[in-house]
């Protein structure tokens, strides 16, 4: 029988993934694709994408497989090695200030008092961790005053549960928002999608649930 041609394979490198390619060879079927030691994979196509680890070497061995085992014969190992590149570096995140701050009872409702609200790893989602709450109720507000624009309080009257998210809106219509229990909350604001939620500290926003009205 014929040896059919060895393909000539070519790798890419992209983070941890390997992407073989290949020209088509005339009379195969399908290829196989061995990766070190592992059992073989065959593909129809002509490329195969492999996602290993960091900063490791592979080395594979791709052969052509014929259609007709008759009158062909599998072709030669085109053997190639890569190396996958270091992983990247992910910087923390590092919360910063925000404009944002709560403003209520607790602060005395006085300019230049607001607790302010620091940055999350979620855009638009800011927070005031272990915020202490006796009494009375509070809002929140960008640059500690008073602008229709950026003072948010409930959309309707009412007291909030822990751990529940609860429509907000700007304007001095919007409502005061009054804890049913207090304690200690780490205060979140969504001003992506306008919610305000008492998160009980030790549990994330992604825990609250819909308040509802």
């Amino acid at each position: 029988a014929q040896v059919i041609a060895t393909p000539e394979v070519k790798a890419e490198v992209n983070g941890k993934v390997i992407t073989l390619t290949w020209e088509a060879i005339e009379n195969a079927a399908q290829y196989g694709i061995t990766v070190g030691t592992e059992m073989p994979v065959f593909v129809e196509e002509t490329t195969y994408v492999f996602t290993g680890e960091y900063e490791t070497e592979y080395t594979f061995n791709v052969v052509a497989v014929p259609a007709d085992e008759d009158k062909f014969a599998v072709s030669e190992a085109a053997t190639v090695t890569a190396t996958t590149e270091a992983a990247p570096v992910v910087e923390p995140f590092v919360p910063v200030a925000s404009e944002w701050g709560v403003v209520g009872d607790l602060t005395n409702w006085a300019a230049g008092k607001d607790i302010v609200m620091y940055t999350t790893e979620t855009e638009n989602l800011f927070v005031a961790e272990n915020v202490t709450i006796t009494s009375g109720a509070f809002k929140v507000r960008a640059n500690n005053e008073w602008n229709d624009k950026k003072n948010y309080g409930l959309k309707f009257a009412g007291k909030v549960y822990a751990d529940q998210y609860y429509a907000v809106e700007t304007g001095g219509g919007s409502k005061n928002i009054t804890p049913m229990t207090y304690g200690t909350y780490d205060v979140y604001f969504d001003l992506a999608n306008e919610r305000v939620a008492l998160v009980t500290p030790g549990k994330s926003y992604a825990d609250a649930t819909d308040g509802g009205d």
